[in-house]
């Protein structure tokens, strides 16, 4: 049976703005629910959009990690993230946008 990609977004994804430095946030999550793994994960793809200049940048992580540390971001600036599972026939659904904001 040919592999599909998954099938589910990541599960309780979650942004933290830290606002001591001010310049970063820390994402996390859980895996898709397993019967949506379609094979094995091979890790995440996450992305970063910057409302001012839709500035996309994005991040391959692997499977066995569920955080990311995102700096240098720009004070007064909305952003929104997405992130989605990744195994042997690609990048699977994406998660519905997060926003946050840097002050």
């Amino acid at each position: 049976v040919p592999e599909k990609v998954p099938s589910a977004p990541p599960l309780a994804v979650s942004i933290r703005v830290n606002h001591e430095k001010n310049d970063s946030m820390h994402l996390s999550w859980e895996p898709p629910p397993h019967d949506a793994h379609n094979g094995i994960l091979q890790g995440y793809q996450v992305w970063c959009v910057d409302s001012d200049d839709q500035q996309n940048n994005n991040w391959t992580i692997g499977s066995n990690q569920h955080n990311l540390e995102i700096s240098n971001l720009k004070p007064r600036t909305q952003y929104w993230i997405t992130i989605a599972a990744v195994n042997g026939a690609g990048v699977g659904v994406v998660s519905d946008p997060r926003g946050f904001i840097i002050n």
